[in-house]
């Protein structure tokens, strides 16, 4: 009965219409907005211990941390030097402990629990890492890269592919395999140079910054007011 449908990505508005079989006559895909300033702002707050990859979000069968420790194992076992840091909490918290050390990542991977402002976290890491099943749309990934920090994704259910182009600002890998996020992880390291962080920042805040998204939903009120 809505006059106007707003989906927040491309894939929730593909995923609607299959699941209902609602026939919409008017709708958008709009993104959520990021404010950009404020992020930045309390990105500068502190100075950080740098992490090559860092991890956002509660520890939960959701963020498959398992399938994400399972391929630092693999790098490990490489020989590959690496950090990572995984901001959140939650009730898996004793199991990924366990897994830690059965692993022997000890020196490698660091549960720093809840954060109250991750951002600078964001900004001096090489790459935001996200492992998920699924997602909706990952406010996390674009406050990233509005943050000019590339991101290691699979290609889960979700908005993830509509915003990581791979090889512009981060690679998508697949789902639930340590192998293949594994190779992403090592992608990653080898091709750090060649991410222009200023140029991700520029291309994220022209297509999120809040500017950008209110103008969109503004224009929708326009036709329907």
């Amino acid at each position: 009965m809505s006059d106007h449908v707003i989906f927040q990505c491309h894939y929730m508005k593909e995923d609607y219409l299959r699941e209902t079989k609602i026939d919409i006559k008017n709708y958008s895909v709009i993104y959520n907005p990021v404010l950009t300033d404020v992020i930045h702002l309390k990105a500068n707050k502190k100075s950080l211990k740098k992490y090559n990859f860092v991890a956002v979000g509660r520890l939960s069968p959701q963020k498959d941390y398992p399938t994400l420790l399972a391929a630092c194992k693999i790098l490990k076992e490489k020989g590959v030097r690496f950090n990572l840091a995984i901001l959140g909490e939650g009730d898996l918290r004793n199991r990924m402990e366990m897994s830690i050390k059965n692993f022997s990542l000890e020196k490698h991977v660091f549960l720093l629990g809840h954060v109250a402002n991750p951002y600078p976290y964001f900004k001096e890491a090489d790459y935001l890492v996200s492992s998920s099943l699924y997602e909706g749309f990952s406010n996390v990934i674009i406050e990233a890269l509005c943050l000019g920090t590339p991101v290691l994704a699979t290609n889960c259910p979700g908005g993830n592919a509509e915003v990581i182009t791979s090889g512009k600002n981060g690679f998508l890998c697949d789902v639930a395999n340590p192998e293949a996020l594994a190779n992403t992880l090592l992608k990653g390291k080898e091709y750090k140079e060649s991410f222009k962080k200023e140029d991700i920042a520029k291309n994220a805040i022209e297509k999120f910054s809040v500017e950008v998204i209110f103008k969109q939903y503004l224009n929708i009120f326009k036709k329907h007011k």
